[in-house]
């Protein structure tokens, strides 16, 4: 059996729907030394032990005010990060230059097991900026990102070519997309990688008329596996609606601590409804039964969220939609198994995911002394029973585990499916 490539999501593009891949961090550390802005002839002075103690202290601050997964990170890792306190400003007192305060911060950030917390190298940092200056009523992310120590920190100024660099590197000009018949006006296949925000019209290129040949189906597989994300409206405004035949409609809740750094963001992405945002005392009206422990001691807000998807352009499917997913399915792609989940719209197969696709893009930290920034986990997501998105993640319920292989009728999970095809169909399998 020959193993399909897993095609990894465009670092950052998660941005758009509440959010960066998972273990961003690890892509960071083998980044070019010098991508990180630690080349002393072009950056500030070398930091002095106290300036890297006063910014650690001020992230550590920020996330103690701040952060929704402390106690969601003690419960599934063992790991009390605040506890830890001492122990990282040894680590960050050992550091020797700002290479390494930089790599020890993302060390310490990595203990909180979160993907969407994470520092930025010098691509991340540059594709961020580029992407959110094309967003509306995202001030307070770009006045983190355009201080003056963190764009010399950055070598904004002096390598005004590396961002255009940045952007073509990264955004393609071709489907990523593939499609298969895996049994001729019965069984199709459907493999989407990411949901990168620049091939949401490329990809419907190919999406579309795909659909339209398969509409008479009985079965349709959509192969999420090894998707990080990206943006929503790929699957929201685009596929799902060509999918549907009536109204969809789905539930899920966004708390938050109540620190005040966090509050330029929420009034800023909220607009008019930040002033809907309600005291947490009162979820209990919506009688959730697996609110975590920590709701009512941890958090002072929360927003309730009731989205409903209309068909939009639908092609008249009928048949059975089964979604495939695995361990890295995450930020957006997760936000799209817990849809799939709630409202049944898709069968889920394959094997637990990576959780955490309940919020939106993360707020942007700059570092006061260095100029380093990284971005933070703003808001806890909980799923229509009160359940953490980034604590229980979302379990198929046809377990198949394993990497995508060729050809796909050797795949443990397109097995699973057809399987449970024959059953649903009463047709044996051969």
């Amino acid at each position: 059996m020959k193993r399909l490539p897993l095609f990894l999501p465009m670092l950052l593009l998660l941005l758009i729907t509440a959010s960066c891949y998972p273990n961003t961090s690890s892509t960071q550390k083998v980044s070019s030394e010098k991508k990180i802005g630690t080349d002393s002839r072009k950056t500030p002075a070398l930091l002095t032990a106290e300036q890297k103690l006063e910014d650690f202290e001020y992230m550590y601050q920020l996330i103690e005010e701040n952060y929704p997964f402390l106690k969601v990170n003690q419960r599934s890792y063992g790991i009390d990060w605040l506890g830890n306190k001492e122990k990282y400003r040894s680590m960050v007192a050992e550091t020797k230059d700002d290479r390494a305060f930089y790599r020890t911060m993302n060390l310490i950030l990595e203990d909180l097991h979160n993907g969407h917390t994470a520092m930025f190298d010098t691509k991340a940092y540059l594709y961020y900026k580029s992407l959110l200056e094309q967003l509306e009523d995202h001030e307070p992310w770009l006045d983190e990102m355009n201080k003056e120590n963190v764009k010399a920190r950055y070598l904004v100024n002096k390598a005004p070519s590396v961002s255009k660099q940045v952007s073509s590197e990264i955004r393609q000009s071709y489907p990523l997309v593939s499609t298969e018949i895996i049994d001729k006006n019965k069984v199709a296949y459907l493999r989407i990688p990411t949901l990168d925000y620049f091939q949401v019209s490329i990809d419907m290129e190919v999406i579309r008329p795909f659909l339209q040949e398969v509409r008479n189906y009985d079965t349709l597989i959509i192969d999420i596996r090894g998707n990080g994300g990206g943006d929503s409206s790929y699957w929201s405004d685009n596929l799902v609606p060509m999918l549907i035949n009536e109204p969809v409609t789905w539930h899920y809740y966004l708390l938050y601590r109540g620190g005040a750094f966090a509050e330029p963001f929420l009034r800023a992405k909220l607009r008019d409804s930040y002033k809907s945002l309600k005291p947490i005392e009162e979820i209990q009206e919506y009688h959730l039964p697996h609110l975590p422990p920590e709701t009512f001691t941890d958090f002072k807000k929360f927003e309730p969220h009731t989205e409903t998807i209309t068909p939009k352009n639908s092609v008249g499917f009928h048949g059975k939609i089964y979604m495939i997913v695995d361990k890295s399915v995450f930020s957006s792609s997760e936000r799209w198994a817990c849809f799939a989940e709630e409202t049944k719209w898709a069968t889920l197969v394959g094997e637990q995911t990576l959780g955490d696709g309940l919020g939106w893009e993360s707020p942007i930290v700059a570092l006061p002394n260095s100029g380093f920034v990284f971005r933070m986990r703003l808001m806890m997501g909980l799923k229509a029973d009160g359940t953490v998105d980034d604590e229980t993640k979302t379990t198929p319920s046809i377990l198949a585990p394993g990497e995508p292989v060729w050809p796909l009728s050797d795949d443990p999970a397109v097995k699973a499916v057809l399987k449970a095809e024959a059953k649903r169909l009463n047709n044996p399998v051969h």
